[in-house]
């Protein structure tokens, strides 16, 4: 933003001040067509190396992730005119985008030269000295610079130019610029549509906050996921393929180990799980951070009264003996009961009893009975990190709504306590 005052100086008079306002932003004011999804792209970067065991040393490289949106605009009439000009003119400088989902209203009448807005931007992207848009129209908005953010009040560097009514858009902005010069598509003469992607040119910081679940110095990821999508799983191996096109194909499973890998959508409602589920992507960091992710699934059935003081679990026969063995993504387990107290055990062995039964010895009693009719889920699960530095927010509505995200784990299992 441009706030100066340039003097001009006469001999024998008195200087004459004159106030110079402006932005060095060109302002990207073509709202979302909300027919479709708001994509929202964050990502990481990690350096990862991995020995021959199977445990992995790792380093995060950027302290804030890479930021993008990417969404559909039509423009009509004089909006076709006004933004293919700005792009014509502007595409390869930064903009001051508006972080379009997290969209409010004026409540009430905001006068000109107001040096506060009283807003609830608990949740959404405003920060100390970035920038927030009140919009009207393609020509009507005002770029306003936040200095402040106490509860219920955006505090700004300069007063406000002019007066805005109560409803008008109020949006916080980040400096961005377009990935690619859009392609308009002509529906006719007066009518443009295209899809636009914007890259932050700005550091997207947010609290990092841990799942706040522990289970032997690691957090659990205890959201619910949306199985609407079926969640996916996979057993990988790290292996090595000789083949020298003549005689038999020689291959070496390195590590000895299965690298587990397996997906979930979450679906986030509203404000609050919008902004704690973007919190737990900051702590995750990409694939640097570990933790314990359970496989949600039906995987080990009890058959008899567990005693409060008891640590020998009678499960129906799995394979647990003569497959698992108790290693690594397959030795630690999630009991959920019914009225969701959740425990985690380990399990030291196993024993098959007969055809029907086998026996799980666990690190600890429970501490309470467990008949099997109170079990809701008993599943496996193994330490983790994200498969991908790349997270993706699928913005349905605006904040107040829906989005979705969806994320992959891979097991460390060479890391597990």
């Amino acid at each position: 933003m441009i706030d100066a005052i340039l003097t001009f100086e006469f001999a024998g008079l008195d200087g004459i001040p004159v106030t110079i306002t402006g932005r060095r932003l060109q302002a990207w004011a073509l709202p979302a067509d909300w027919g479709s999804n708001i994509e929202e792209e964050l990502s990481w970067l990690t350096q990862i190396q991995q020995a021959v065991d199977g445990s992995e040393d790792s380093e995060a490289l950027r302290e804030a992730p890479r930021r993008q949106w990417e969404f559909d605009v039509v423009a009509d009439r004089r909006e076709r005119r006004i933004i293919e000009n700005a792009v014509y003119d502007w595409a390869a400088r930064i903009w001051a985008m508006p972080v379009m989902p997290d969209r409010s209203e004026l409540a009430a009448d905001l006068p000109a030269a107001s040096e506060a807005i009283a807003l609830d931007h608990a949740h959404l992207d405003y920060v100390a000295g970035g920038l927030a848009m009140l919009w009207g129209d393609l020509q009507r908005y005002e770029l306003v610079e936040i200095a402040t953010t106490e509860p219920g009040v955006l505090g700004l560097a300069r007063p406000t130019l002019q007066p805005w009514p109560a409803g008008t858009r109020v949006y916080p902005c980040r400096a961005a610029r377009l990935a690619e010069a859009p392609t308009w598509r002509r529906r006719s003469d007066q009518v443009i549509t295209s899809r636009v992607r914007f890259e932050a040119s700005e550091p997207c910081d947010w609290p990092a906050v841990a799942p706040p679940a522990m289970y032997l110095g690691y957090p659990v990821l205890e959201w619910r996921a949306d199985e609407s999508d079926d969640p996916t799983a996979s057993s990988l191996r790290a292996v090595e393929i000789l083949d020298g096109d003549v005689g038999l194909v020689s291959i070496d499973d390195i590590t000895g180990r299965a690298w587990a890998q397996q997906s979930h959508d979450f679906t986030l409602a509203g404000r609050s799980e919008r902004s704690a589920h973007r919190s737990y992507l900051y702590w995750l960091a990409g694939r640097y951070q570990r933790l314990w992710v359970p496989t949600f699934a039906d995987d080990v059935q009890q058959l008899e009264l567990l005693t409060s003081g008891v640590s020998t679990l009678f499960v129906a026969a799995a394979g647990i003996t003569a497959h698992l063995r108790q290693q690594p993504g397959r030795r630690h387990l999630r009991i959920e009961r019914n009225d969701g107290t959740v425990h985690y055990r380990e399990v030291l062995s196993s024993s098959e009893l007969d055809a029907d039964r086998e026996l799980l010895l666990i690190d600890s009693p429970l501490g309470a009975d467990l008949a099997p009719e109170q079990v809701r889920v008993i599943s496996w699960m193994a330490l983790s990190r994200q498969a991908s530095d790349r997270v993706g927010i699928t913005h349905i509505t605006d904040s107040e709504g829906a989005a979705r995200s969806r994320l992959s784990f891979v097991t460390v299992g060479a890391h597990e306590p």
